[in-house]
């Protein structure tokens, strides 16, 4: 993952929320700043608090059914989902999980 916008998308599908990321103690430093970057800064600290209750599973994100594989299958629904719960968040992670993984979509049009 070379680009900080698709390591915040990795880590906001919540498949993975993740997991793989190397150096797991400075990672959430590293979300924080970076996803502050793509948000109006008035809008850092309700950011900042959405961020820690998904890291931490706390808050609307403390539910078992919420992190099983059936309803993690299809990250865009379970986004909308929560959408009155953390507006904030879930609009940023619904326009970074948009971003193309590779350049193939581009080359194909």
């Amino acid at each position: 993952m070379y680009h900080p916008a698709i390591i915040v998308a990795y880590f906001l599908d919540p498949k993975y929320r993740g997991e793989y990321l190397v150096n797991q103690h400075a990672q959430i430093n590293f979300i924080l700043a970076e996803a502050s970057k793509l948000i109006d800064s008035n809008l850092d600290g309700t950011l900042a608090g959405e961020i820690l209750q998904y890291k931490s599973m706390e808050g609307v994100f403390n539910s078992e059914f919420l992190w099983s594989s059936e309803a993690t299958k299809n990250s865009f629904i379970w986004w909308k989902g929560l959408i009155n719960y953390t507006s904030i968040l879930t609009f940023l992670a619904m326009k970074l999980m948009h971003i193309p993984v590779s350049s193939t979509a581009v080359e194909c049009n």
